[in-house]
């Protein structure tokens, strides 16, 4: 259905693209469009905001012109209405909005709102490939030599390590990594995996990043459940195939971080 009042549909494209501009801004503020793209692409949101913001402005003169328009002409356009027109529509007519159009670009904002926004957990594991003390999926990006002490070192830093250099050089070396709790039963009855998301451009290519741990009192931790382990490494004959395994001092419960995922 569409809407004819050419006042009203200039309120509903002003407040539509306000509200996008404002629904985008809202989620740099909070720090929860970082549940869906790389941080590095934040500017590319806040651009877009800005750039709703102005064009919905730019509807307020449109809107004043023609409402002094429709009040200079209103007799004209009656006697207007009275012959037939056929081959003289306005072109404007064709493309007027419509509820139906102005419903499916206010739908994200709706959504946004019902919908509280979380970052990926283990459900969405269930679509991607795991492996044993790897990194499944990592984008392929050569990552710099960094000067971090292993203390500083987190899931990702430790799961390029394992790649890139011979696995005996980290038997005994102490980490202290924060992730999420992943139990399955291809890690065994007393080991999960501390795990991250690895994100390159948006969630869409996130990839698993996680160390396999070795913990007892695995019964006691659940699913997404958000840790901070401390302990040394060993290596694990798992499947004919030799993987670090973190041997953990301690298991303790953690505030998920501000920022859940990892960077290339």
């Amino acid at each position: 259905m569409k809407i004819t009042n050419p006042r009203l549909q200039s309120a509903l494209k002003s407040l539509a693209l306000f509200g996008l501009a404002i629904f985008l801004y809202t989620r740099i503020v909070n720090g929860s469009l970082l549940f869906y793209i790389n941080e590095r692409f934040a500017w590319f949101t806040l651009a877009a905001a800005i750039g709703l913001a102005l064009v919905a402005v730019s509807y307020q003169p449109a809107w004043r012109r023609v409402a002094h328009r429709d009040d200079a002409h209103e007799h004209a356009d009656h006697e207007h209405a009275e012959y037939d027109h056929a081959g003289h529509e306005h072109a404007g007519h064709d493309h007027g909005l419509s509820w139906r159009g102005l419903f499916i670009v206010m739908l994200p904002v709706m959504l946004g709102i019902l919908i509280p926004p979380r970052p990926l957990g283990v459900s969405a594991l269930a679509t991607r490939e795991v492996s044993v003390g790897a990194v499944a999926g990592m984008p392929a990006a050569i990552r710099a030599a960094t000067a971090k002490t292993d203390a500083e070192k987190n899931i990702l830093d430790w799961a390029y390590e394992f790649q890139s250099a011979d696995l005996k050089q980290v038997v005994g070396r102490e980490a202290d990594v924060i992730g999420f709790v992943y139990k399955d039963e291809q890690f065994g009855d007393s080991a999960f995996s501390v795990a991250r998301y690895v994100v390159s451009c948006c969630v869409a290519d996130a990839a698993y990043a996680g160390l396999l741990v070795q913990w007892p009192a695995i019964a006691t931790l659940e699913n997404d459940q958000w840790v901070q382990v401390r302990g040394h490494f060993e290596l694990l004959d798992k499947d004919g195939q030799t993987v670090p395994i973190l041997i953990a001092n301690s298991v303790e419960n953690t505030p998920q971080p501000n920022q859940p995922y990892l960077y290339p």
